[in-house]
Parts: structure tokens; C-alpha cells; sequence
């Protein structure tokens, strides 16, 4: 099982001022609907990854593209001990590549799941952010697959 799950996601309110709040003015601000996590992410974040050892999710909220930037969650993440880092999410030629390679600039070693991750500009932009990674060398590119039956081993 996973040490920590963290949910970290654009969460903008009305006095927080961000690189991201003039290019889109409406996207992840505090209790909007396109903010919130839809309920089946809210419900796997205390599934079967976290729930054998008590684990929940930790909320980081975020302001910029990378997950690292302007919050706590290279702290967090030390504090707990933390050196894997697992990433999935949207959108893979923005948000995950930036966030894999601040967590790789952090010398964390960085995992990107790559059947966990997209982008709304659809397979185009997935495979564009899957090359920038490679290009960068900022992480490892892994499958679901791969990280379940690494899940498996360390559960032996």
C-alpha cells in the first residue's frame, strides 16, 4: 500500500493570486463544480490503496501547474518520509509534466502513470506531455499494471 495518497488540485479563492488566475479566470476556483473531485475520485481516495494500513488523503491544494509550486507538499512529503512519487492525473502536457519535474528538481523519485494520467488535449497532448517527461528525463514512465504488481511484491 501507498505511505500517503495526496489529492492536490487547482483550488483558487477570491484573494490568491496565481500565474494561472488571468489565463484562465474560471477554472479551479474554491467550491465551483469544476474544482471539486467527481465522486468516484472522492471514494477511491479511501480505497484499497490506502485502507489496509489506515491511510487517507491528504488535500494540497494548488495554484499553478506543478503540485510543488507555492505549497507545502515537498515539506509534507519529507516530513513523512516519502522518496517514491507516484503521479497520476490531468493534464499530462501541463500540470503532471510540470509536477514531475519540480518533484524531480526536489530529488524525489518521480513515477508517471501512464494509463493515470491525460489531457484535454486529448491523445495528442498526453503522448506531446509523455515526450516532454522522457525529453526531460524527470521520471520514470510506468503503467497501472506495473505499479499494482509492485504493490503486490512489497505486500509479500
Amino acid at each position: 500500500a501507498f505511505d500517503m495518497i495526496i489529492d492536490s488540485h487547482l483550488w483558487i479563492g477570491p484573494d490568491d493570486v496565481t500565474s494561472l488566475t488571468n489565463l484562465y479566470p474560471d477554472v479551479g476556483r474554491v467550491d465551483t463544480p469544476g474544482a471539486r473531485l467527481i465522486p468516484e475520485l472522492e471514494q477511491a481516495t479511501t480505497g484499497t490503496a490506502c485502507r489496509s494500513r489506515d491511510v487517507t488523503s491528504t488535500f494540497v491544494p494548488k495554484y499553478n501547474y506543478s503540485s510543488f509550486v507555492d505549497t507545502p507538499l515537498a515539506d509534507l512529503l519529507r516530513h513523512h518520509g516519502i522518496e517514491d512519487v507516484y503521479l497520476t492525473g490531468i493534464n499530462t502536457d501541463y500540470c503532471i509534466f510540470a509536477t514531475a519535474l519540480d518533484a524531480f528538481y526536489a530529488r524525489f523519485n518521480v513515477m508517471v502513470v501512464e494509463d493515470g494520467v491525460s489531457s484535454v488535449g486529448g491523445r495528442i497532448g498526453h503522448e506531446q506531455g509523455l515526450d516532454m517527461i522522457r525529453k526531460f528525463g524527470c521520471a520514470d514512465i510506468v503503467t497501472a499494471r506495473e505499479v499494482l504488481d509492485e504493490l503486490l511484491l512489497v505486500e509479500k
